[in-house]
């Protein structure tokens, strides 16, 4: 019986990972640009800090909207621009974020809110390697379905 309830919970954590990625890098892509804009704001002596964020915040941002740009069709397979940025997925992340999150610790030059974007984005940099390790056997499953439903369609109808 408890291998049943873990075997639920398991299939629970694997069934709604990628959104909780998808929503964490958001939040994520927030808190550096507005990191970003309070250190243009206050430290006008460390403004290529300020500059840094919002470039790391606009980045984030980018890469983290790639579902949502994927879904409108709007950019052809063909762009290799396109090509690239949709390469750039799970443990290729989370490599970035880790680098990036290594300059937010170096050089805080006061700035708390970096600490904070540092830590984010090594939650994020944490979320992108897990879910690299998430089984493809959800996709296979709602494949075979799919392939059933449609082989129930084509067999003809019973005569009586």
């Amino acid at each position: 019986m408890a291998e049943g309830a873990l075997m639920a919970v398991r299939n629970c954590m694997w069934k709604y990972l990628t959104a909780v990625v998808r929503i964490w890098g958001l939040l994520t892509a927030t808190c550096l640009l507005a990191t970003g804009i309070t250190s243009l704001r206050d430290k006008p002596l460390a403004i290529w800090i300020g500059v840094y964020y919002s470039v790391v915040g606009v980045l984030v941002a980018c890469l983290e909207l790639t579902f949502v740009i994927k879904k409108c069709k709007c950019c052809g397979d063909d762009n290799n621009c396109w090509k690239a940025i949709v390469w750039f997925d799970n443990w290729k992340k989370s490599i970035l974020y880790t680098l990036i999150a290594i300059v937010c610790f170096i050089f805080p030059f006061g700035v708390t809110l970096g600490i904070l974007s540092g830590c984010m984005l090594l939650i994020s940099a944490l979320l992108y390697s897990v879910k690299t390790c998430k089984p493809p056997e959800e996709e296979s499953e709602r494949q075979q379905l799919t392939d059933d439903k449609d082989n129930l369609r084509s067999l003809p109808p019973e005569s009586d």
